[in-house]
């Protein structure tokens, strides 16, 4: 139950056009009765969340969210609530577990791929699945299965089943995790790039990325203390090692405790950070 200023733009120097906007935004909110205005989520939390407060300077990955330094700038200045998030830098290297541990994992769980070629059914379970991980996930909200089969058919092109794994038990998903190439390493700096056109350049040249990104990841909740985690890690690693060094991990809130110790016990560093700010009315 909130308002949100999402997909947020501005030219440096426009305090007074910010504060039009945040001031419509209340007299909006509050016409609808909603308790509180968030900023810098757009639309969903899968589709983006957070302004940007370091490494401006630094290529932005693929999915990642980039903003302007000054925008963090325009809404610290009103006091407001904020919520930190950050991603962390993992090396493929990392996900390679001692015997005892990977024999642990492969007693009590089983893995396997996306079938691309029943796609639909696929988004269906892996809809189902973002739900039931993430449904605690501040900010998150329930979202319509096929939502998800409409997100990711655009990269039909470019993925492979290897980038979709689910962990098993006894026959059933339990959790997921989504990985690809960070993409954005194709791309050149101020050119403009066709979608047919870049299909292609990765056609010819994505032996050349040498970066990924985890950019999901869930498990359900009776099953978040147990190693199936480690395995999904695991399964990535076996499939990207010499292939990739590393890349960006998918955003977590700073205030999920549980899930910034498991990143800074599987990940190299905290990498980049980002802020959202609430107005409670």
């Amino acid at each position: 139950p909130a308002l949100q200023i999402g997909f947020f733009e501005a030219l440096k120097d426009q305090e007074i056009a910010v504060d039009m906007i945040l001031a419509e935004a209340k007299k909006i909110a509050q016409e609808m009765g909603l308790p509180k205005i968030i900023i810098g989520l757009n639309g969903h939390l899968t589709y983006g969340v957070g302004f940007l407060t370091d490494n401006f300077d630094v290529l932005n990955s693929y999915d990642g969210i980039y903003t302007q330094d000054y925008y963090i700038d325009y809404f610290r200045k009103y006091a407001l609530k904020e919520y930190g998030l950050t991603t962390y830098y993992m090396l493929v290297d990392k996900f390679n577990y001692e015997q005892k541990l990977l024999k642990r994992i492969y007693k009590n769980f089983s893995f396997r791929t996306i079938n691309l070629k029943d796609f639909k059914k696929e988004m269906k379970i892996l809809g189902d699945l973002f739900n039931k991980t993430l449904g605690d996930t501040q900010f998150y909200f329930h979202k319509e299965i096929i939502e998800s089969y409409e997100l990711l058919k655009e990269l039909l092109p470019l993925i492979k089943n290897e980038n979709i794994i689910y962990v098993m038990k006894d026959g059933q998903e339990i959790g997921f995790i989504f990985w690809h190439p960070n993409y954005h390493e194709l791309f050149k700096s101020n050119k403009k790039s066709s979608t047919i056109k870049f299909i292609i350049n990765h056609a010819l040249n994505k032996n050349k990325i040498k970066e990924m990104k985890t950019n999901a990841i869930g498990i359900l909740p009776e099953y978040q203390g147990s190693s199936a985690i480690f395995g999904l890690f695991y399964e990535v690693y076996k499939v990207t090692k010499g292939r990739y060094i590393g890349g960006e991990s998918s955003f977590v809130w700073d205030n999920n405790a549980k899930s910034t110790l498991l990143c800074r016990r599987v990940n190299e560093k905290d990498y980049k950070h980002y802020v959202v700010f609430v107005l409670d009315l």
